[in-house]
């Protein structure tokens, strides 16, 4: 196996956070737990998802896990090694101020929280056996380094351009490196036949968020994105058995195709683009539907977008099912880090005609440069087809500009 990091510089793994840290995780997802124990429409089933959320790790501990970051990782290769996928991506702050000791401040919250979860003694990151990092921008390509300190890190390299008939060999080969990777580290070989179940499981997933989806933008009353975003979430920043997972959407579907509620809802419909929002890190949403919003449809790699294209193959042979792979996690992605915007702005303007949203919200952090870079097309695009556009970050007055911002698409 080819090496990536040289040994010359490794550095003993920087511990901080401790009990402080556990208790400011604890108080911030009890918080958005109690804001969403207050949803007056729910599944009767929402207490599984929940729990998953919630206790973190559930699985036992003779179980491997990998985590990755970012939604470039195929997530099948590492369940047919027998593993589970866990991503570490976190939106607690608790994690960023662990983060902030160590990297500057003004690099991303995103890259010093994924940081923070490592630089803690007692998380999921703990129990990982490897670590996956995609290069897919500048601070998770110098992060993944850094992260080798703490455990074997694989950075996957991701081409800058979304041209398949360029790129999708090189990308191919990849994916083979990394499984290279994996089973050294795992310490067992790929299995086809597990592959191509994995496939299956996660092209059942992709179905049901579909029809979730689908259900919402009917009838949004009957699941709210808060705890759309908590079902869909568990199965990403946990460990999840996942057939049981399955079986728990399956019936939470059942309910919401059953659900009939009393009105139209009076909500002013919008779709959500920008930076992942992570649990527990809901502000954004807590606030829109304060003000009044109701956001049914995202480009966001932590919401719907993250499960919605399926795996298709064109035959179930390993080769066949790494290309099919390379399609859906490197050419189908909404990522901005690719150079063209084209397909970010194609997806967003569909989703706005296909759910009759009123307008569209554009959420990123400070210090993520490829989100804000896209302010500037994005701005003037959705002018010229008369969609309206907020843009948010971090630190603005987000109520007032928010009630401002429906205020004005009321009485427009």
């Amino acid at each position: 196996m080819d090496e990536q990091f040289k040994e010359q510089y490794e550095l003993d793994p920087f511990m901080t956070g401790g009990v402080q840290t556990e208790e400011y995780r604890r108080i911030l997802e009890e918080r958005q737990k109690h804001i969403q124990s207050e949803i007056q429409v729910r599944p009767p089933n929402i207490g599984y998802f929940e729990k998953i959320m919630y206790e973190e790790d559930s699985i036992g501990s003779d179980t491997s896990l990998v985590g990755y970051t970012c939604n470039f990782v195929p997530q099948e290769i590492v369940m047919a090694l027998g593993a589970i996928p866990v991503r570490l991506d976190s939106g607690n702050a608790a994690f960023v101020d662990a983060g902030n000791e160590m990297i500057p401040n003004s690099i991303c919250p995103s890259a010093k929280a994924l940081l923070g979860v490592f630089a803690t003694k007692e998380g999921i990151a703990s129990r990982c056996k490897a670590v996956i990092m995609p290069a897919s921008c500048d601070p998770k390509r110098k992060l993944a380094e850094i992260i080798n300190d703490y455990k074997p890190t694989f950075s996957l390299q991701v081409p800058s351009e979304q041209n398949h008939g360029r790129y999708a060999e090189a990308v191919f080969e990849e994916f083979k490196r990394m499984t290279r990777f994996l089973e050294e580290h795992l310490n067992t070989p790929l299995s086809v036949t597990k592959l191509y179940k994995a496939v299956n499981m996660s092209c059942d997933r992709s179905a049901i968020v579909r029809q979730m989806q689908a259900v919402r933008t009917r009838k949004p009353q009957c699941l709210s994105l808060r705890d759309f975003y908590l079902i869909i979430q568990a199965s990403l920043f946990r460990p999840i058995i996942f057939e049981e997972y399955l079986k728990e959407c399956r019936k939470t579907c059942e309910w919401m195709l059953a659900y009939r509620p009393e009105h139209k809802s009076p909500r002013v419909p919008l779709v959500l683009s920008g930076s992942p929002l992570m649990w527990p890190d809901f502000e954004l949403l807590n606030t829109v539907y304060d003000c009044g919003g109701d956001i049914i449809a995202d480009t966001i790699c932590s919401g719907a977008q993250s499960c919605y294209d399926p795996v298709v193959p064109c035959e179930n042979e390993k080769n066949a099912i790494f290309r099919a792979l390379v399609s859906k996690y490197i050419f189908s992605s909404s990522c901005p880090s690719f150079i063209s915007q084209s397909p970010r702005l194609n997806r967003l303007i569909s989703l706005v005609e296909e759910n009759a949203a009123s307008g569209v919200i554009n959420f990123h952090y400070p210090g993520c440069h490829l989100f804000a870079m896209e302010d500037y097309r994005m701005t003037r695009i959705l002018a010229e087809k008369n969609i309206p556009l907020l843009t948010l970050v971090p630190g603005d007055d987000m109520k007032t500009k928010i009630e401002e911002f429906l205020h004005k698409i009321n009485h427009t």
